[in-house]
């Protein structure tokens, strides 16, 4: 295995991590990772396998897949090696080998306020992954919060999602003083807590039930 580069050690989104970070964490973490059988059913013994890798098709012809949750800094003859040592893959052919991107993102709580917009230049705005939230919905929903702030500015409303709202709470999150920011998907532990104390799913649908309350409520003062 090639070492890595320097700026390349031990820096990793803790959600997305490579499956041999993974494996060095103990010898059933893939298992409750990018291996897990969970709502798989084997045809061939009408039981839940202990583990499975997941194969996502890449082209209309069938001919491509793409290892599902295999992220990896493993270099590219290691690569071929290890996956070939899964069953049923000993003869696959690689097309593209898996490379590690790096993340970008701002100093959000030192420059941006909770609009998305920046501190010290009024009217120039962050949002996406460069604003340190992360996932594809979090990244098109801090876009939507910018634009709104925008629209609001323009037309002399004042438009400011409530920190019931996941749109809120991250917006929120990432201008909020943190020493040690890192990005951050949406998730109910960045909601204000309910006083009930609930089942988890109990919990959750009166997170979601509040949250729409909420939006009701702003989306009946404004008129877009």
């Amino acid at each position: 295995i090639a070492a890595p580069k320097e700026f390349e050690r031990d820096i990793y989104f803790e959600r997305c991590l490579p499956v041999e970070v993974l494996a060095k964490r103990g010898p059933k973490t893939l298992v409750f990772g990018p291996l897990k059988p969970v709502g798989l059913i084997d045809p061939r013994t009408g039981k839940q396998p202990y583990a499975v890798v997941q194969l996502r098709r890449e082209d209309a012809s069938s001919s491509m897949f793409n290892l599902v949750g295999f992220q990896t800094n493993l270099a590219w003859g290691e690569q071929k090696r290890v996956f070939r040592l899964i069953p049923g893959l000993e003869q696959a052919e690689f097309s593209r080998f898996g490379v590690m991107h790096r993340n970008s993102f701002v100093n959000s709580p030192r420059v941006l306020a909770k609009n998305y917009q920046l501190r010290e230049f009024p009217g120039v705005y962050i949002a996406g992954q460069l604003a340190g939230v992360e996932g594809y919905l979090e990244s098109t929903g801090s876009g939507l919060v910018a634009a709104l702030d925008l629209w609001g500015s323009l037309t002399g409303r004042v438009v400011e999602l409530p920190p019931e709202t996941l749109l809120g709470a991250m917006a929120a999150y990432v201008s909020r003083q943190n020493s040690d920011f890192q990005p951050m998907n949406a998730n109910f532990g960045l909601l204000p807590p309910i006083a009930e104390n609930l089942p988890k799913m109990q919990r959750r649908q009166k997170y979601s039930e509040r949250s729409r309350k909420k939006l009701l409520l702003l989306a009946r003062n404004l008129t877009l």
